[in-house]
């Protein structure tokens, strides 16, 4: 089985104990637990034991994140926490998320000043054969995080209706906004620390060569 990481934050960006970057985030204390309770919240062993949205579906899920915020390391990891189950969906929310990645942000704003910046963008729908192989259930909740990702203007309640009819909870929708929101935090903190420690790296070795 698939260990999860003491420190998810730590883990994704490849950040290791003697790294700057590290002993930097061990002042942060709180924020550092709050990270990973949240994660451990969202996709640990004992998350969705009482909801209807699956720990299957949310690593599903968090997949189709990563990969459209073209994080393929992230969306490996949550693959693997997958542990081999799902293998057949695994492969479909890949291809999904690639052949419906773009750029954005796009949407429309009500009817006013701002309708000056709307902007038309695709709308990924799965089609009925990827409805069957993945489940209404699924497939809805791919639709939706496409929408959050990149149309998010436009999550309105013709969209939350469509997540209704293919058997969402109203809480359930809760926990997807929120699943979807923590994951573009988590990707948007790893790639910034990732900048750092890159950073950090070629500092040191400037200052090794100027010894």
């Amino acid at each position: 089985m698939t260990q999860i990481p003491n420190d998810i934050i730590d883990h994704l960006a490849g950040i290791h104990p003697d790294d700057p970057i590290s002993r930097i985030r061990q002042l942060r204390t709180t924020a550092r637990e709050q990270a990973q309770q949240s994660f451990m919240d969202r996709f640990g062993t004992a998350a969705a034991a009482h909801s209807q949205f699956t720990r299957q579906e949310r690593l599903l899920v968090a997949v189709f994140v990563a990969k459209l915020h073209q994080q393929d390391n992230i969306a490996v990891f949550y693959g693997d926490l997958l542990d081999g189950v799902a293998v057949d969906e695994l492969q479909i929310v890949l291809r999904e998320a690639e052949s419906s990645l773009t750029q954005g942000p796009y949407g429309s704003y009500p009817k006013g000043p701002l309708t000056i910046e709307d902007q038309g963008g695709i709308i990924y729908t799965p089609d009925s054969g990827i409805i069957h192989r993945l489940g209404e259930h699924l497939a809805a909740a791919l639709r939706h995080t496409h929408l959050l990702v990149f149309h998010l203007r436009d999550a309105n309640p013709q969209a939350l209706q469509q997540l209704i009819n293919a058997g969402w909870t109203t809480a359930d929708m809760v926990t997807l906004s929120q699943l979807v929101s923590f994951l573009t935090y988590q990707i948007r903190v790893v790639t910034g620390l990732q900048v750092l420690l890159h950073a950090s790296g070629n500092e040191s070795a400037r200052q090794e060569v100027n010894v």
